[in-house]
Order: C-alpha cells, then sequence, then structure tokens
C-alpha cells in the first residue's frame, strides 16, 4: 500500500512559517506549546486589514477551508508551536 502524502505535523521553534496557496494546504491546527504565537491572514475586509491573533497555552485553533489557504503567517519567533496540515 503507499502513502497518501495528505497530513504534515512539524514543531514550529523561533520560527515563522508562511502558507501559501501552491502547498495545497486547505486545513491547519496549531496548538502553542511554549512562548507567544500568533497567527495571522491576508485578507482585507473593506479597509480593515488582518490583526495577529495571539494562541493560548492547551488551546489548539483550527482552521479549514474549501480552498487552499493563502498567506497564513505562523510566527512562533518568540515561541514553539506544534501545527498540523492538511489537504
Amino acid at each position: 500500500m503507499a502513502f497518501t502524502e495528505n497530513v504534515g505535523t512539524y514543531i514550529l521553534t523561533s520560527d515563522t512559517l508562511t502558507i501559501l496557496a501552491e502547498m495545497g494546504v486547505t486545513s491547519i491546527s496549531v496548538l502553542l506549546v511554549s512562548g507567544a504565537v500568533t497567527v495571522k491572514g491576508s485578507l482585507a475586509l473593506g479597509n480593515r486589514q488582518s490583526d495577529p491573533i495571539s494562541l493560548s497555552s492547551g488551546t489548539p485553533l483550527n482552521v479549514s477551508f474549501q480552498f487552499p489557504i493563502d498567506g497564513y503567517v505562523i510566527d512562533a519567533s518568540a515561541g514553539e508551536a506544534l501545527i498540523i496540515v492538511g489537504r
């Protein structure tokens, strides 16, 4: 039986990761392990730009769409996060 590459698991420490459409990711879960981690989208609503959202310890942030996610920034430059992505 061959593996289907549709799920990835990552530990992001003192780094930033930007999810782009060409990666084909349609769902993301991010869990704060330590320090400060934020997520930020790139979609503006009229003149209102997206704001970074700070993650809370022990509560995963899950997002899922019917299309590839583009411009989703996970900033763990001051912390560590566990990330699961799917397509």
